[in-house]
């Protein structure tokens, strides 16, 4: 079974280590993604149904609101992966570079060779999330920010591109504008096309093709996004259960919730709850030199020091 290892929340956004053995369906974020593979098997990253190999020595990355699935066979062992999703505001809050991170363009390539100084910085944050107990924030978003500079130099289009073309934007059909605000003010209701149509006062198939040329999704993966945003936030930020999240979330038990959820994310809700924590800002550090690496810590957590 999949399984989170270690799950940190932040200003940055969040860390995922996990250990995946079976497919995830497609899904998006409205986050950047940066994924790296840690141990095991290779694994099958498909965009815009081009299909990518994460290897050893690879990074894939991915832009906002870009649909993707992850694919592993069944005679594949598990495939242990570091996936970041970096927050839009926190990434243009510290560099000018990323001002532009949500347009649909930023990042020009999917999947690459890892530049040998962004490898060991995977490896710091590895060291951190799977071994550290309460590792500072300072230090987890110098390291980050330092790893999203080391990849957006080499594999971004940070110069040139319009702010005004990303999702959502002032270069957004309205129309489509106005059903995105509905479905984020009623998420866990049950989406009705022919509803959402009506809305943006269009027959079906012309709301269906324009909305997913508007944001590169069908509304139906638009939706399951915005649901399982909600899930991660009140799982961790709440301490209602999963019964009560489930519900408010317009799932009808909470094994059709669970379901939902692994097929996302690829492990059960409890687990998230369990493997997942938040850091503060409480204590002023950052500038100081994080831990470095050692193969015994991450032995101890259970992870090869493979990066």
């Amino acid at each position: 079974m999949s399984k989170a290892l270690r799950i940190m929340h932040g200003s940055f956004g969040r860390a995922i280590l996990v250990s995946l053995d079976h497919t995830v369906t497609v899904h998006a974020h409205r986050t950047c993604q940066i994924m790296f593979r840690i141990d095991g098997g290779d694994l099958d990253v498909v965009v815009r149904d081009q299909r990518h190999r994460l290897g050893e020595n690879d990074v894939v990355v991915l832009n906002a609101w870009e649909p993707h699935s992850y694919e592993i066979t069944d005679e594949q062992s598990p495939v242990t992966a570091l996936s970041l999703y970096l927050d839009p505001a926190w990434l243009k809050r510290m560099d000018k570079r990323f001002a532009n991170c949500m347009h649909p363009r930023f990042f020009s390539v999917r999947c690459a060779s890892t530049p040998d100084v962004a490898r060991e910085l995977v490896a710091d944050i590895v060291e951190l999330i799977a071994y550290e107990p309460e590792p500072e924030s300072e230090w987890v978003e110098e390291l980050v920010l330092k790893l999203a500079l080391a990849l957006a130099v080499p594999f971004s289009n940070h110069h040139g591109l319009s702010p005004f073309e990303t999702v959502g934007g002032v270069a957004c059909d309205a129309r489509i504008r106005k059903v995105l605000s509905m479905m984020r003010e009623t998420v866990g209701e049950p989406i009705v096309m022919e509803n959402l149509a009506r809305q943006a006062g269009m027959s079906r198939p012309h709301f269906f093709h324009l909305f997913k040329q508007e944001t590169q999704l069908t509304p139906m993966v638009y939706s399951s996004m915005l649901r399982m945003e909600a899930a991660v936030s009140q799982i961790v930020e709440t301490s209602d259960s999963l019964l009560d999240i489930s519900l408010r979330l317009g799932f009808e038990s909470p094994g059709n919730f669970t379901r939902f959820f692994n097929m996302n994310q690829g492990f059960p809700p409890s687990h998230y709850r369990r493997s997942a924590m938040s850091i503060r800002s409480e204590r002023k550090t950052f500038g100081s030199a994080p831990p470095r690496r050692s193969n015994s810590m991450l032995e101890r957590a259970g992870v090869a020091a493979t990066v």
